[in-house]
């Protein structure tokens, strides 16, 4: 059965994501400036219509079940894709 929101607490209920915004220079491409510089602290490059803006959720909204669309932070796959490299022993100088 799905959970809803009329089955949560009414604090959790209403919990809104939070999230913030991002900007890429188009300049220089650099990524990650804070939406409120207007200038790429990279290039100096004042933030324009070409920099792409990007939504960043920093604070997930509670639901109470996993979302299957999101890899799981407790799971090997989310740092593992594949197997762990293997760790080759030094050969040993002898003198």
């Amino acid at each position: 059965m799905k959970r809803t929101n009329e089955d949560l607490p009414p604090m959790l209920a209403f919990a809104a994501k939070k999230h913030t915004y991002i900007w890429t220079c188009c300049g220089c491409g650099r990524s990650r400036n804070n939406i409120n510089s207007a200038h790429c602290p990279g290039c100096g490059h004042g933030r324009c219509a070409y920099c792409a803006i990007t939504r960043v959720q920093t604070r997930p909204h509670f639901s109470g079940v996993p979302d299957p669309d999101q890899p799981s932070s407790y799971s090997d796959e989310a740092i593992y894709p594949q197997d762990p490299p293997r760790i080759r022993a030094q050969p040993s100088i002898t003198e």
